[in-house]
Parts: C-alpha cells; sequence; structure tokens
C-alpha cells in the first residue's frame, strides 16, 4: 500500500510520498519523511517573540481579524464566568501553538495557521462559555455581532481560487493557477499519441505542482477514446521513485519517442514554449518541433508543438 501525507503550500498540495509497503508512522516512514521536509516546509519562517509573527498567525487562523478579536474577548469573558473550563479549553487552544513554537525552533518551521487549524474548535468553546452565563437577549446579540463582522471574510474565502490564498486575510489572493480550464482546453485539443512536458523543476515551480493539478482534471475531462497525455522526460515516477515529484531523465533526448504533437505547459503568461523547459530539454525539442498554438489561461500558459517535417 503507498501512503500519502498532504499539506498545502501556498499554491498546490505537494504530498510526503512514502513507497509501497512503508508505513507513515514507523521508523523508515519518519526517515523518509524528513528527508522531504525541505521541499514541504522549507519556505515556513522561523517564528520570533514577535507580536508580528502572532498577530499575522491569529488573523490566518480565523480566516478574519474582527473574527480573531471578538474571539479572543469572549474567551477573557469564559475565565470570568467558569474559570476551571475555561483554564481547560485554554490550555486546548494555546498549548499546541505553544509546543508547535518550540519545535519550530529547531531544523525546521511548521508555524503555520493552517496547521493549527484544529485549536479553532477549543476557541469557539471557550467563546461558548463566554456566552453562556450572559442575557440570553445579549447573547443572541452577540452571536450576531460575530457573524455580522465574519460575513465578508466567509464570503471571500469561498470565491473561486480561495482555497489558493494561503496568507488570508493578509495579502492578495487575485493569483492562483486554474487548473481546471487549462486542462479543459487540453482535452478539447488532444489527440491520440499526445505528449505533454509540465514547467520544469529546475524552473523553481516545482511546488505549484502544474502536473498533479492538471492531471486530476484531465482524467475528468478526456473525451472517450482518448488518452491523457503521457508525460515526457520522466525516468521514474514519483510513486516508482518514492519521492514527491517524478524523476527527470538526465538525458532528454533519450526519454523523447517520436510523438507527433507535444503540450508544454507553462507557469505565467509565457511566450515561449522553452522558458518552461530545463535548456537541455529545450535543446531536444527545438529542432524537431515547431509551434503551432498558443493559450493563455489565468496564470498559465498552453503551448501545443508539432514535429517538424
Amino acid at each position: 500500500m503507498t501512503y500519502f501525507a498532504y499539506r498545502k503550500e501556498p499554491g498546490g498540495w505537494p504530498a510526503v510520498h512514502l513507497p509501497t509497503g512503508i508505513s507513515p508512522w514507523s521508523g523508515a516512514g519518519i526517515r523518509t519523511g524528513a528527508s522531504q521536509a525541505g521541499n514541504q516546509i522549507g519556505w515556513i519562517a522561523r517564528p520570533d517573540l514577535d507580536l508580528t509573527d502572532f498577530s499575522f498567525f491569529g488573523r490566518n487562523l480565523f480566516y478574519s481579524t474582527s473574527v480573531a478579536a471578538a474571539l479572543i474577548i469572549l474567551a477573557i469573558l469564559a475565565w470570568a464566568v467558569a474559570w476551571r473550563d475555561a483554564a481547560f479549553m485554554t490550555a486546548l487552544a494555546i498549548g499546541p501553538v505553544v509546543a508547535v513554537w518550540l519545535l519550530s525552533q529547531g531544523s525546521y518551521s511548521y508555524f503555520f495557521p493552517r496547521y493549527l487549524l484544529f485549536t479553532v474548535g477549543a476557541w469557539a468553546i471557550l467563546a461558548g462559555i463566554g456566552l453562556s452565563r450572559l442575557d440570553a437577549r445579549i447573547g443572541v446579540s452577540a452571536v450576531l455581532v460575530l457573524a455580522i463582522l465574519g460575513a465578508g471574510d466567509q464570503q471571500v474565502i469561498r470565491e473561486t481560487g480561495a482555497h489558493n490564498w494561503s496568507f488570508y486575510p493578509v495579502g492578495s489572493g487575485d493569483y492562483y493557477l486554474d487548473y481546471a480550464s487549462a486542462a479543459g482546453f487540453v482535452a478539447r485539443e488532444a489527440r491520440a499519441g499526445d505528449g505533454i512536458v509540465y514547467q520544469a523543476r529546475e524552473n523553481q515551480a516545482s511546488w505549484l505542482m502544474v502536473g498533479y493539478g492538471l492531471q486530476y482534471y484531465l482524467a475528468r475531462d478526456m473525451p472517450n477514446g482518448v488518452p491523457v497525455p503521457h508525460e515526457l522526460f520522466i525516468a521514474r515516477t514519483a510513486a516508482e521513485a518514492g519521492t514527491l515529484y517524478p524523476e527527470p531523465c538526465r538525458q532528454p533526448a533519450a526519454c523523447l519517442g517520436a510523438e507527433p504533437r507535444i503540450w508544454v505547459i507553462g507557469v505565467g503568461r509565457q511566450m515561449s514554449p522553452y522558458q518552461a523547459v530545463t535548456p537541455a530539454q529545450a535543446a531536444v525539442l527545438r529542432p524537431r518541433y515547431r509551434l503551432s498554438l498558443v493559450k493563455h489561461q489565468r496564470s498559465l500558459t498552453m503551448f501545443l508543438l508539432t514535429r517538424a517535417p
């Protein structure tokens, strides 16, 4: 059996990939997962005892600055009305955050709000304790105010592409990769025997998971009888290699067949397919193929190369 442990980075769904037969909780599984930590969480900054770090954490944990402030106020009120219950729930709400903060002082940082979403339930119970001793009318009014404060944020995080907004409500959520639309276009234009190349790792775009994103939707959208374009320049798949990404061919020419057409999928608005591949892959493709189609989708560019006469 193959195990995956999923974690979302800013823009994709990476996975720690363990080879067949290795349990994620075994010594071998832990060692394998740890060896891939740099690819998975190397981008997370180590937290300090800076109020900025904790302010960012609070806003992103609740996906709403106003809701975060309201829950903290209600949690303080809970201590005034039932301190024993409040102490227990506060430990459940804050204890994991402190533990992860301490753990993040080591080789890798794990201090990111999304990884501690399970503590939100404890905060909700604290708020409930705080409201329980209030007059019913005041309690209902408080809940209504809380709902109004969070209504705008609730609407935003349900917009198209919001799942890719890793730092909401901080920063911008305008940028996301529309894998579904890109895959739909490729599926409509695809033919049997097509090959496909996704943004290369050397271009530092591997964490965007372009290949995995398109393959998910291509499997759904391909017309009956037309196979999904097969990925080129791959020596071993991720499953075969027991790694997060497929293992690329060191000699691209050896991994290229006689495909009549090749799709190249690049990140962003690119003008040349050779920007999305490695120099070695470009050297193989350039003399053999001609650019016949370019399509720009949201944050992705699809190029279709046809074999030169």
